[in-house]
């Protein structure tokens, strides 16, 4: 991610998982309203969003719903300096 931070240009950077999947088709659009509000009090935002995992066995059910629920929760440590 460093490297391609340095190479890529423009004012907003999205960093996504390989298999990330943006199902709301208007969840960049809002998001970046979002951005732009908060720029205007803050000099650096960093958000989360919430991961939901396809399971294909039951496997692990108890590590991926733990994930889930914590990024579905408003973090408290979110860096907004």
């Amino acid at each position: 991610m460093n490297a391609a931070s340095h190479k890529a240009s423009g004012d907003y950077y999205l960093f996504l998982h390989s298999d990330s999947r943006i199902e709301d088709v208007n969840l960049l659009s809002n998001a970046l309203q979002v951005l732009t509000a908060d720029q205007l009090e803050q000099s650096l935002i960093t958000e989360h969003f919430r991961l939901r995992f396809i399971r294909r066995s039951p496997r692990n059910a108890t590590a991926y719903r733990y994930a889930e629920e914590k990024t579905a929760a408003d973090s408290s440590l979110k860096c907004n300096s």
